[in-house]
């Protein structure tokens, strides 16, 4: 019939606000766990958590050796100058410390070394 509206299925992980007629992943930066219910806003999807980046909705991989991703980082080499309060932040490990594949924290040189540059592994 005329002016008949279909219901749109909203899947686990997916951002479905009301009159979309599509639904959504969550965006880069943010994710959705698998178990995850379907979502009426973008505002329910978590914040990438340290140490990883996150696309299309989900925990992508770790972070790269050399830099330090504290939290919402949607790729694996971020840099400080995107940084939005709350949101996202990361970038090069800084002078004198070196930082592992996925690290959560800074580690500082040790045995007598000196980190004079950004992004040491």
């Amino acid at each position: 019939p005329l002016a008949s509206v279909t219901p749109t299925i909203c899947y686990k992980r997916h951002v479905c606000p009301a009159a979309s007629s599509y639904p959504s992943i969550c965006p880069n930066g943010t994710y959705a766990s698998s178990d995850t219910a379907a979502m009426k806003a973008i505002s329910e999807c978590a914040i990438c958590p340290a140490g990883v980046y996150c696309t299309n909705g989900t925990i992508t991989g770790p972070c790269a050796a050399g830099y330090l991703c504290e939290f919402g980082n949607s790729v694996p080499d971020p840099d400080y100058s995107t940084d939005i309060p709350n949101r996202k932040k990361g970038g090069l490990c800084p002078i004198g410390h070196y930082c592992t594949q996925g690290t959560t924290y800074k580690r500082p040189c040790t045995n007598q070394t000196v980190g004079y540059s950004t992004g040491l592994q």
